[in-house]
């Protein structure tokens, strides 16, 4: 019976397992089928995200990568990309219902080896330059990157507030880090509120007016970006209260959002999804938890001299 496996999202996460199971597994799994499914034709490179939200720090084509590209190598039976968004998913019937854009809607008439023009730059971007109150939630890598990536090109231009659910920002890293870093970032003028979530955001004329918190507070604001959101998992990185839906990178509640935890989480799965391909009785086997501290200088470049390897499955 043919196998297959549909991956939602194609960012370096969502690319990156496709290719690691179709390098790994197809081999020896002539009938496994990868379906790939994303509402971008192109991967948004996300280290060089808090970076990417200020208008022309990042050229279009160091942060876009188109995704068909990269899988030109292999045969329709085997891959599909599907330009779409799921809309709902049923765990019992292991199946996927995926809502795909109107022809007319799109650029051009692409083939899996053809390349789409790469998407105009982020609404964000365009929001950020105008904005003159920001509100950033989120108390992760990424949202404090942002906060401070925004203030630092900015300084007094505008006002950013980082509103954090925690009582410290970096939760799970050492303390003395996110103490350094709500330091640098009050330093650079950054509003930081802790132990709230941003509960509603309230548009205003298409524009968000005010963002509600939990503590009762509300805050005026041109703009908000929100930088979390997770589905539990289990130490196996597949969804809580599942048998064959599995998460990995940003999705995932069991690690901080970070690049750098997405290879070995890639690693973990694939064994996982492979074992389950060939025997749906097999046990998952329980993901290493990131154990050692990492520090690493991004500089101006933010790494994206690595994502192409992503994408083209040199990291698989």
């Amino acid at each position: 019976m043919p196998k297959q496996v549909v991956i939602l999202g194609g960012g370096p996460a969502g690319v990156n397992i496709a290719h690691k199971i179709l390098k790994r597994s197809l081999p020896t799994l002539a009938d496994l089928k990868v379906i790939l499914v994303s509402p971008n034709t192109h991967t948004y490179w996300p280290v060089g995200a808090v970076r990417g939200v200020i208008p022309g720090e990042f050229a279009d084509d160091i942060l876009f990568h188109p995704i068909q590209a990269g899988f030109a190598k292999y045969k329709p039976d085997n891959f599909e990309f599907l330009e779409g968004k799921a809309t709902a998913l049923d765990v019992a019937a292991n199946s996927v219902q995926v809502e795909t854009p109107p022809a007319a809607s799109r650029p051009c008439p692409t083939t899996s080896s053809s390349s789409p023009p790469a998407p105009a730059p982020p609404l964000v971007c365009l929001k950020v330059g105008a904005a003159k109150t920001i509100v950033v939630a989120g108390g992760g890598p990424a949202g404090v990157e942002t906060a401070g990536e925004i203030a630092a090109k900015y300084g007094a231009e505008k006002k950013v507030t980082l509103v954090v659910a925690a009582d410290a920002l970096l939760k799970g890293w050492k303390p003395a880090v996110g103490q350094a870093a709500e330091a640098n970032l009050k330093s650079l003028g950054v509003t930081v509120i802790k132990g709230a979530r941003a509960t509603t955001a309230f548009e205003n004329n298409g524009a968000v007016g005010e963002v509600a918190l939990s503590n009762g507070e509300t805050i005026a604001t041109d703009l908000f970006i929100p930088s979390s959101a997770s589905l539990a998992q289990d130490k196996s990185l597949r969804v809580s209260g599942t048998k064959n839906v599995w998460a990995v990178g940003d999705v995932g509640s069991l690690e901080t959002k970070q690049q750098l935890r997405i290879d070995p989480q890639v690693a973990s799965l694939w064994k996982n999804v492979d074992a389950a391909l060939r025997d749906p009785a097999a046990v998952p086997s329980d993901h290493k938890l990131f154990s050692w501290f990492a520090s690493m200088v991004k500089g101006k470049t933010l790494f994206t001299e690595h994502s192409a390897a992503y994408m083209n499955g040199g990291k698989a």
